[in-house]
């Protein structure tokens, strides 16, 4: 038996590392280059805000990403964002949503009645995308309404991974080594190989 309970140690601790997860997709809005926003969405500061001013009501305003082309191997989508909702006496809603083939699926809701949503420097959450892979992609971000009662939705970071089957390293060239190279770019990343030689 503890052989068996070894033998099964070995087998995972030699498949576990066979597989990274590898960011291909980031937005950190320092530029906010490509985005399309509606009513009351900026980016600004380094993330992209819902702010309460000017007060509008019956809404479903909306600020979407650029398209986004996704690897055949997408992984997560990680979101660093806070809501602050200021009125839990309502059935609003903030959403997260992926758009593709004429089709919106909704990945993360949050009913304002809940109060707010993680932290005022941002709390990371994790959605798998993997069934959308292959796909053109865009992120929509919603806050669906009758009047506001957000005092605001601040998204930080997202990030797109992605699962590889083969390791990736940063080198460094030294004096007297000479590095035959092969690069190629495949499905939108850039695969590169080389072999070493004294």
């Amino acid at each position: 038996m503890k052989k068996l309970f070894y033998l099964l140690l070995l087998v995972l601790l030699f498949r576990l590392p066979g597989m990274a997860q590898t960011p291909f997709w980031v937005e950190d809005f320092n530029t906010g280059a490509g985005w399309d926003l509606e009513e009351n969405w900026l980016i600004d500061g380094g993330k992209l805000t819902f702010y309460w001013s000017p007060n509008i009501t019956n809404f479903d305003v909306s600020a979407y990403s650029p398209v986004i082309t996704l690897h055949e191997s997408v992984g997560e989508l990680a979101i660093t964002q806070y809501l602050d909702a200021f009125s839990t006496s309502s059935n609003e809603v903030a959403e997260i949503s992926i758009l593709f083939d004429d089709t919106e699926d909704v990945l993360w809701s949050h009913p304002l009645s809940a109060g707010n949503w993680g932290t005022q420097n941002g709390e990371e959450i994790r959605i798998f995308i993997e069934l959308v892979c292959r796909m053109d992609v865009q992120l929509d971000q919603t806050m669906l309404m009758n009047f506001i009662s957000s005092d605001g939705w601040d998204i930080f970071k997202m990030e797109m991974t992605v699962y590889l089957d083969n390791d990736l390293s940063v080198t460094k060239a030294f004096p007297g080594l000479h590095r035959l190279n092969y690069a190629k770019w495949e499905n939108g990343l850039l695969v590169s190989s080389g072999s070493s030689a004294f």
